[in-house]
């Protein structure tokens, strides 16, 4: 979905991906593994090097139902820095390109998400 280069760089520094996902487990710590959980859409989870999104998005463009949104940031290189503020980068980052998503897919109640991940 993006992808973000640092100046003088021909790879991908930062890039961010969304997908479909079943929703099996969302929500339920399962997927927290090396992440710390946010409340944040259905499940925010994040580390200083990644973080993913899940949010639910019931639309008229989706036929049959509700479908999970699962957006993933991924940082090529581990970041130097603080850890809880890398984390809450991160997700703030992701929660501001899936809120332009859920927006776009006409999600009814922005999918859960808040206008802002408050998570300074």
């Amino acid at each position: 979905m993006c992808e973000i280069y640092l100046p003088e760089s021909t790879l991908v520094d930062v890039s961010i991906d969304v997908s479909l996902e079943d929703g099996d487990g969302v929500g339920d710590g399962k997927f927290a593994g090396a992440f710390k959980q946010y409340d944040l859409g259905r499940e925010g989870l994040a580390s200083p090097r990644k973080a993913v999104l899940y949010a639910e998005c019931v639309s008229e463009k989706f036929e049959g139902g509700p479908v999970m949104l699962r957006a993933a940031l991924n940082n090529r290189n581990e970041p130097e820095g603080d850890p809880e503020q890398l984390r809450k980068a991160n997700l703030t980052l992701l929660h501001s390109v899936t809120l332009a998503l859920v927006k776009r897919l006409d999600c009814e109640d922005r999918a859960g998400l808040p206008e802002t991940a408050g998570l300074a």
